[in-house]
């Protein structure tokens, strides 16, 4: 009977289960069974009402405090402060709950625009057990009052993981005390010696604090959003100098209209290397130069290469994003085809196994395709968004394909290439039907012109707003059928990890 098994055992039973959704009918099996499911069964503890609507036992019940790990709170105003009191409901003093949990070690607000009251975010990030904060939205509070120096003199938690993220839209950009929250943290000599992955928007990060202290444990650095100048704090391979761990650097910054550089230099012109870490093994960098000096000096440790636009060269085209983005004043001075080109042909990555690539085509189109099957023999996964401009000629699929033969390695390719008869951004039904169509003899098309290795085709399928990956399975030639065939298999994404 279960009663016999261990508490171990009985522990990793529940593990099993939790996935499958069956834990908590588990759970009331018996009285025992029911102490050991308590820790796995409330680790994670979601808050979905607002705060100012919430009583103590809506927000989290005494009796499962002690084992509460990450707490979420998920909601669009969920921190909002009621313009009127509401006698019959006693919200729970926030700040004070929080600290009534001792093994909450990672917090996590979701769809957040109302910011977080500033007393709030002091006890959260001062409980010195939190290791991960993580946040969709601003934390700057809507009253519109500015954070005074002295509210940040708390002492900081030995964070590993700070993470803000915020879509494109202008709705959703930072706020003064977002970059001000960042930049008390980055003061902190416990936050320095403990963060280990830091993702923040362009316009937060609070660069002076930053190029002035040193990282020693940090390995994924992400700067995702607007424009931001850190010339006048010196070249970012400066930067990168007091990062000697990092394994992720992700540089997806969008460019105004009113910037005088179209695209983005990590190095000073004549900077000789060798890049700080050792060990980087994921690059990604949005509009790259192809005159920077970083690209004859890559390690040989990467694995991962990404030089693309952000967001993506498509979104400019959408109606709807467009008139957010062009109120944002970004643009996407896409490299052609000839620059990608002269970029690549810098790059020594004989180890690399993915590569991202956006690109405009122009007369060497087809020359830059040939020399990825070249210069990167151990490539497993390949991005192409291949775009055109004007009165270019179509590429046809199989030139691309033949342009990528030399990739013997080469298991999955993602493919979106601009053609006028396959890139609308809004399908019909019936239309939508002979697109599906077009795309399978485009993913047949490839497959024959590939090296045998590949497994997988995707093509992006655009519906309106909704970009997707539409997977291909690769059928080979057996006895019985010489010939190669594609399928429409959505288990890819499971098998090989297909985004």
């Amino acid at each position: 009977s279960l009663e016999r098994i261990n508490d171990d055992v009985l522990r990793e039973l529940c593990e099993l289960l939790r996935p499958m959704r069956q834990l908590r009918p588990f759970s009331t099996t018996s009285k025992r069974i029911r102490e050991v499911c308590k820790p796995i069964l409330f680790r994670r503890s979601l808050v979905d009402t607002p705060i100012n609507l919430c009583t103590w036992e809506d927000f989290v019940p005494r009796q499962i405090r002690p084992y509460v790990q990450n707490l979420i709170f998920d909601g669009y105003r969920m921190f909002l402060v009621p313009t009127e009191p509401r006698p019959l409901i006693q919200p729970p003093p926030l700040a004070g709950v929080i600290a009534q949990l001792p093994n909450l070690t990672r917090i996590t607000i979701k769809h957040n625009r109302a910011g977080v009251p500033l007393p709030v975010l002091i006890a959260m990030l001062s409980l010195p057990q939190l290791r991960v904060f993580d946040v969709e939205g601003t934390v700057q509070d809507d009253n519109g009052e500015s954070w005074s120096p002295q509210a940040f003199t708390f002492a900081a938690a030995p964070l590993t993981r700070y993470r803000q993220a915020l879509s494109h839209q202008k709705l959703d950009r930072p706020r003064t005390g977002d970059k001000d929250i960042i930049a008390a943290l980055a003061r902190k000599s416990t936050f320095q010696r403990s963060l280990v992955t830091l993702i923040i928007p362009n316009e937060a990060a609070p660069l002076s604090e930053l190029f002035a202290n040193s990282w020693p444990r940090l390995r994924h650095l992400s700067f995702q959003g607007g424009a931001f100048y850190p010339e006048q704090f010196g070249p970012l391979i400066h930067l990168l100098d007091k990062m000697p761990e990092l394994d992720e650097l992700e540089l997806n910054v969008a460019r105004r209209q009113d910037q005088p550089s179209l695209t983005l230099q990590v190095c000073p012109s004549g900077w000789m290397g060798p890049f700080p870490s050792s060990q980087l093994r994921h690059l990604t960098v949005a509009y790259p130069d192809p005159g920077d000096p970083l690209y004859s000096h890559l390690p040989t440790s990467l694995r991962h290469i990404a030089l693309r636009c952000w967001p993506r060269h498509y979104i400019f085209g959408d109606s709807a994003d467009h008139v957010s983005l062009s109120e944002l004043g970004w643009q996407s001075p896409i490299l052609p085809a000839s620059r990608m080109l002269q970029l690549l042909s810098r790059c020594r990555c004989p180890e690399l196994q993915e590569l991202d690539v956006e690109f405009m085509h122009d007369y060497r189109g087809i020359e830059l395709l040939r020399h990825i099957g070249k210069a990167f023999p151990k490539l497993t996964t390949l991005m192409l968004h291949h775009y055109y401009q004007g009165r270019a000629p179509d590429v046809s699929e199989r030139e691309v394909g033949e342009a990528l033969s030399g990739l013997k390695s080469l298991q999955v390719l993602y493919f979106y290439l601009e053609m006028r008869r396959l890139s609308p951004t809004y399908m019909s039904q019936a239309l939508g039907v002979r697109q599906l169509r077009l795309r399978q003899d485009t993913a047949i098309t490839l497959a024959r012109a590939l090296a045998p290795s590949v497994k997988v085709i995707c093509l992006l399928q655009r519906y309106g707003t909704e970009n997707k990956w539409r997977s291909y399975r690769v059928l080979r030639p057996t006895g019985d059928d010489p010939d190669v065939h594609v399928h429409h298999d959505t288990s890819c994404h499971d098998e090989f990890g297909v985004r």
